[in-house]
């Protein structure tokens, strides 16, 4: 596989400028992708403190995503526009109505691509049912080719154990943190069923420093076989961190698999052929995508577009 990690600046001038450059980029990205026949999915991902009350921001966040819109407009629907990742705000109705106002400007350049949305605190699933009309107002009435992004890691006190900023180990995955888990994936029914507006998984997974590699199978496949009973696509985090193998990655860096993890997150018959063979970022790659959607084809690779800094990935 070939493992893709970029990100292009942005010139922190309030006026939503990308460099020439790092267009040029993934100008090149998307056509490798769209050569393979993948889904892309470009998006804003370390605008962590991305705050939807501020007007320079906001601003700044719609001329961004004007930018990126003009520029790939006649791109193949492979090519996928994911707003923001993990927003950490609790300003749920105004991260919702940036997100509303930045889908009609795409809308303008792009009537039917593809977007991704998502919600405050760290896109968690909680908020879909439990923040009230924080996301439930973006429903399938109000868009077409819309879907929102979860990140399932709850609970984190198994899942996170072992990482570099969770002192915790040696946790054993017993029935309670089980039970912790589906409450957590019944979120994600419950809003689709509720909405009508498909639900995408594009980050879970466990540090596997030290938790038993049993549990981590365990963990893995009560959570793809409910994506999959449920038509939701999802995506692993991460797919590769050669500086930081074993805390989240499916792949070891030398491109073997760790077996334990292959075990919990694939079906019965293995990796699939095409899981050799994609072109990925460190995000992930979805494996489990369904035909019927939100996407036509098995497989997306995603990569960072910007951060908000200036600073490259």
């Amino acid at each position: 596989a070939t493992l893709i990690e970029s990100g292009v600046a942005v010139k922190d001038s309030g006026n939503g400028t990308i460099p020439a450059a790092g267009f040029a980029t993934f100008d090149d990205y998307i056509t490798m992708a769209e050569e393979a026949g993948m889904h892309i999915v470009l998006d804003f991902h370390g605008w962590f403190k991305l705050d939807p009350t501020d007007s320079t921001q906001r601003a700044q966040f719609k001329a961004l995503w004007r930018a990126v819109a003009e520029r790939y407009q006649n791109r193949s629907d492979e090519l996928v526009f994911e707003l923001v990742n993990e927003p950490n705000t609790k300003s749920y109705a105004s991260l919702n109505s940036l997100q509303k106002e930045t889908i009609a400007i795409i809308r303008e350049t792009n009537p039917t691509r593809w977007i991704l949305f998502t919600c405050g605190d760290a896109s968690q699933p909680w908020i879909l049912t439990d923040g009230g009309t924080a996301t439930k107002t973006m429903s399938a009435a109000d868009e077409t080719n819309v879907a929102i992004v979860a990140h399932v890691y709850n609970p984190s006190e198994f899942t996170h154990q072992g990482a570099t900023d969770h002192p915790q180990t040696n946790v054993v995955l017993t029935a309670d943190l089980l039970g912790k888990l589906k409450w957590e994936l019944n979120q994600l029914t419950t809003y689709q069923d509720a909405t009508g507006v498909p639900v995408v998984v594009n980050e879970f997974g466990v540090c596997h420093t030290v938790a038993a590699t049993s549990d981590v199978t365990q963990f893995l496949a009560v959570e793809t076989r409910f994506f999959e009973a449920n038509n939701i696509p999802w995506s692993p985090w991460v797919y590769c961190s050669p500086s930081r193998d074993k805390e989240f990655s499916v792949v070891k860096s030398n491109g073997s698999w760790y077996d334990y993890i292959e075990a919990g997150i694939f079906p019965a018959g293995g990796i699939p052929a095409y899981a050799g063979e994609v072109l990925a970022r460190t995000q992930g790659i979805i494996f489990g995508m369904p035909s019927a959607r939100p996407f036509k084809k098995a497989v997306i690779a995603s990569m960072p577009l910007t951060d908000n800094c200036g600073k490259a990935f």
